[in-house]
C-alpha cells in the first residue's frame, strides 16, 4: 500500500484457513516472510480440527510487487511463529495425539534467499496453547514467551535461546502474559500485566536493569499497541486519573517517570484525527498544541518528547 495515497499497489492471498495468526510475517531486506497454514478437513468439516491434517509452509515475498520468491514446507503442521535477522527462524509445535497435549517445538532456520532448510533444533515440550507466543531475534538470539504448563497457573517464562545452537541462555519468570518486548542497544524491554508494567533486562544474562508499575491511583488502558508507544529515548504510556485520560513518559535507560500530561487527550471539540506535523515554532517539552479550533474535526498538531 503507498503510505502516501493508501493506494493499494499488490496484493497476495495468504492461505490461513485453519487459524493461523495474521501476525506471522516480518519483513527484512526487501522481502515479507510469512506463514501459510491450510487444513483441508477442517475446510471440508468445519469445526472438526486435526493438527495432523494441516499443511504449514514458509513463504518469501518481494515487498515491492508481491512476487513470490520462495515457498518451502514444513514437516511440522501446528502452531508457528517467524522472526528474520539474516536467516529465517521459524518455531512449530508438533502435537502427538490431539490439540489436548502440550506439543513438542522444534525451531528451524531457513535461508532467507532460497528457503531452503539449513539446521533444524528440538526445543522440548513447551506451552504455547493458552495464548501466541511473542518471538522476536535480535543479536542472533531468539526471544521467545510460553505458558506454564500447569493448569490455572498463569505465569509466563521469557527464553532467550541462542540462534545457532538452539540452546537456552537464560529464562526470567513473569507473574501474569507478556504482552509485548523490544530490544534496543542490549536491553530486552517486556511490557506485561493488565496494567502498564515495564521491566528492562540485559539480553547478556537475563539480569533485570530497572522495573516501572504503573502508580496505584491510575487506572491504566487496555494494555496493547494503541495504548502504549515509544521512540528512542521513551516509552509513552496512555492511562486514567479517575475518569480523566492522562499521557506519561518513561524514560527508556533509567524507567523513571519523565512528564505526566492530561491536557494531550482532552481537545477542544469532540472528535479528534491525530495528525503529527511538524511544529513551526518552539514549544514546551511534554505539551499538546492543537489545531485551528474551528476546524472540525479537531487535529493533534504534535506532541514533543523532548
Amino acid at each position: 500500500m503507498n503510505a502516501a495515497t493508501g493506494q493499494i499497489l499488490w496484493q497476495y492471498n495468504v492461505d490461513r484457513y485453519g487459524g493461523d495468526p495474521f501476525k506471522n510475517f516480518a519483513l527484512a531486506n526487501d522481502s515479507i516472510f510469512t506463514t501459510t497454514y491450510t487444513d483441508d478437513n477442517e475446510r471440508n468439516h468445519p469445526g472438526m480440527l486435526d493438527p495432523k491434517s494441516a499443511k504449514r509452509s514458509v513463504c518469501a515475498l518481494q515487498a515491492s510487487n508481491g512476487r513470490q520468491l520462495w515457498c518451502s514446507p514444513l514437516a511440522e503442521s501446528g502452531n508457528a511463529g517467524i522472526a528474520v535477522e539474516g536467516e529465517v527462524y521459524v518455531w512449530t509445535a508438533t502435537y502427538e495425539e490431539n490439540w489436548a497435549t502440550v506439543p513438542k517445538v522444534t525451531l528451524s532456520t531457513l535461508n532467507p534467499l532460497t528457503g531452503s532448510l539449513e539446521r533444524q533444533q528440538p526445543l522440548g515440550s513447551l506451552e504455547v496453547r493458552k495464548s501466541e507466543p511473542l518471538f522476536t531475534v535480535s543479536r542472533r538470539v531468539l526471544f521467545f514467551t510460553i505458558n506454564s504448563a500447569r493448569e490455572n497457573d498463569y505465569t509466563q517464562h521469557l527464553l532467550a535461546i541462542n540462534a545457532k545452537t538452539g540452546s537456552l541462555d537464560w529464562k526470567v519468570t513473569f507473574p501474569v502474559p507478556v504482552w509485548g518486548m523490544w530490544e534496543q542497544n542490549a536491553v530486552l524491554y517486556a511490557g506485561y500485566d493488565s496494567g502498564i508494567n515495564l521491566r528492562a533486562i540485559r539480553t547478556g544474562n537475563g539480569s533485570q536493569i530497572w522495573q516501572y508499575t504503573t502508580p496505584s491511583q491510575y487506572q491504566p488502558s487496555v494494555p496493547g499497541p494503541h495504548s502504549f508507544e515509544q521512540d528512542e529515548h521513551s516509552f509513552y504510556i496512555l492511562t486514567f486519573v479517575g475518569t480523566s485520560p492522562s499521557l506519561m513518559a518513561i524514560a527508556r535507560d533509567t524507567g523513571r517517570p519523565l512528564w505526566q500530561d492530561s491536557g494531550c487527550l482532552n481537545p477542544p471539540g469532540s472528535s479528534i484525527i491525530a495528525t503529527p506535523l511538524p511544529h513551526p515554532k518552539p514549544v514546551q517539552p511534554g505539551r499538546c498544541y492543537w489545531g485551528d479550533q474551528v476546524t472540525q474535526p479537531a487535529q493533534l498538531l504534535g506532541l514533543v518528547t523532548l
